[in-house]
């Protein structure tokens, strides 16, 4: 048999055991919602009252409405600024604020756990008139007293459940990234990446509009992803100022045009600095981005923009790759142009020297035997360097091989070759050509000089000629010619030393050409020596005056010396 509450004149429904009861459905439940919603509704059925309120502190002290029932304009999450003193039970209702007695609350009692108030039930007057009696009060006290230690309970249980929802959601965003990671990792086709991309903007945040700007080393930026934007959207539209984002925001009403639909930028930065922006548009739910979210969105864009550089990376590299070997190629092609072995010439001697500053040039040198035992000496400097000189360089090489077998004079096919440059080339592409036609038996040699620097005619004697007869270089003008031709008699110990302007514009660590003077101070020394010694000399020499073992620009010498 259960003792009674407060005395023998309380009436049944608040016994001990209806206390207990009572007290056992709240605080057995660890649902906060579920002890608000009771505690409210039975301490309104047990005083009889049509009106109550549970009010809640929050961090800030204000008090703000858990629930509210038979209050007009009451509404959860409301906010009331009440005295403490009130809280305490100090204050008569007659001098409670005001909202509390518009409300027609004339009944408090405090929610009180062991650090502190929570909060308070309030309850109108009850309506059969009557006020509260001493039991019905002591009561609610004992109630409240129990279900505050059962709600404190429940919110540290809540707190708990929202921690672990967040560990887990953190859990599975960390995981993602990683998946994610692994994924971008895994393949250098940027299709694929920008799918994956997509598919975890879809999946992880449920958003259905997004956009993908990346601007790759060394190239414009360009617009590589946009899904579900109401129109197209151009890399040109997107503001400068967005890739220097630090972090990600929301897209202000003024910065873009609303029919864009985008909502969120978030920056793709790398070590070296901005590379590009992630465009977010609104969640299919309507609800907006928490800060968390917008962290993973900032990791996720980093992990994108890694993954899309290395393709381009490895793009780049491939193309790298690729020309090198075009390269490589184009230079065993060139090197098969230039004669594989100089020919003998009876009564002369020959000896020769390339070099180029890349795997292919525009210098060209050439012997070629003709019929009645004559034999064609030339040499050109195409203007550029690199594959363009090269394919030209190689286009007069076919004209002269063709042009040595037709019987014509040398003046005239000259003037033959300048119109197919002419011809076959854009306006500012030149050659430089020298050639002559070498008669050993009679030792003469006719030559045209069209623009070349002039060849040097080191006579046995030591007097020396350049030979500059000729006409305009090759490609100038179609109707150049036409071109004159000059012959002169070797005697023996002569020397025709033929070169391009590299080796005269060789420079010292000065900066100080090497010259023509030089040039014909150093074959004047070496007249007496065997062509391959007098090429190696001079060479030497040239090493020395630039303090370099190689040459900074195309070099091509060749060395023809009548026998004593």
């Amino acid at each position: 048999m259960h003792a009674s509450l407060i005395g023998p004149e309380a009436p049944q429904r608040y016994d001990l055991s209806s206390l207990l009861e009572t007290s056992r459905l709240l605080v057995g439940s660890l649902d906060a919602d579920f002890i608000l919603d009771n505690l409210l509704r039975i301490a309104m059925a047990k005083l009889l009252s049509t009106r109550g309120a549970i009010l809640w502190r929050d961090a800030s002290g204000l008090f703000r409405i858990a629930r509210a029932r038979g209050i007009p304009g009451w509404k959860p999450g409301g906010a009331l600024r009440l005295p403490q003193a009130l809280i305490r039970g100090e204050l008569e209702p007659e001098n409670w604020p005001e909202p509390l007695r518009k409300a027609g609350l004339v009944a408090l009692f405090p929610l009180v756990a062991q650090n502190g108030p929570l909060g308070a039930l309030l309850l109108g007057a009850k309506a059969t008139g009557e006020t509260y009696s001493a039991y019905e009060r002591q009561y609610l006290e004992a109630l409240t007293n129990i279900t505050a230690l059962g709600l404190s309970s429940a919110f540290v249980v809540k707190q708990l459940r929202q921690t672990n929802r967040e560990l887990d959601r953190r859990v599975h965003e960390l995981q993602t990234l990683l998946d994610l990671s692994r994924t971008l990792n895994s393949t250098l086709d940027r299709e694929a990446l920008l799918k994956r991309i997509g598919y975890t903007l879809m999946g992880q945040l449920l958003v259905s509009r997004f956009a993908i700007l990346f601007r790759p080393p060394g190239r414009p930026a360009a617009m590589l992803l946009a899904r579900g934007l109401p129109a197209p959207l151009s890399a040109e539209a997107i503001p400068a100022a967005w890739l220097e984002e630090p972090r990600a925001r929301r897209i202000a009403s003024e910065e873009a045009p609303p029919d864009w639909g985008l909502e969120w930028i978030v920056p793709i930065r790398l070590q070296d600095g901005p590379r590009g922006v992630l465009l977010v548009g609104p969640r299919a739910a309507g609800t907006p981005l928490e800060e968390a979210e917008l962290r993973f969105l900032e990791a996720a864009a980093q992990l994108a923009g890694i993954a899309l550089e290395n393709t381009y990376l490895i793009e780049t590299w491939l193309e790298k790759q690729r020309l090198d070997e075009e390269l490589r190629l184009a230079q065993r092609i060139q090197q098969g142009l230039l004669p594989r072995k100089l020919p003998d010439i009876p009564g002369f001697e020959l000896a020769a020297y390339a070099h180029s500053i890349r795997p292919v040039g525009g210098d060209y040198y050439d012997v070629l035997p003709l019929e009645r035992e004559r034999f064609l000496v030339a040499i050109a400097d195409v203007t550029g360097k690199g594959v363009p000189a090269a394919l030209l360089m190689a286009n007069l090489q076919a004209m002269l091989h063709v042009l040595a077998s037709i019987p014509m004079s040398i003046e005239e096919a000259t003037a033959r070759i300048n119109a197919i440059i002419c011809h076959n080339t854009d306006p500012g592409t030149f050659i430089t050509f020298f050639w002559g036609i070498l008669d050993p038996g009679r030792r003469t040699f006719r030559y045209v000089n069209a623009g070349h620097v002039p060849p040097l005619w080191l006579r046995a004697n030591g007097d020396l000629e350049e030979l500059s007869t000729g006409g305009l270089l090759l490609g100038v003008l179609p109707t150049a010619g036409p071109y004159r031709s000059c012959a002169i008699e070797m005697e023996p110990g002569d020397v025709l030393f033929l070169y391009t302007d590299g080796l005269t514009e060789t420079c010292d660590p000065q900066g100080t050409w090497y010259d023509v003077d030089r040039l014909r101070m150093a074959l004047r020394k070496w007249r007496d020596t065997p062509a391959p010694l007098l090429l190696e000399a001079l060479l030497g020499e040239l090493r020395a005056f630039s303090g370099r073992e190689t040459f900074d620009d195309d070099l091509t010498a060749l060395v023809l010396r009548a026998h004593l």
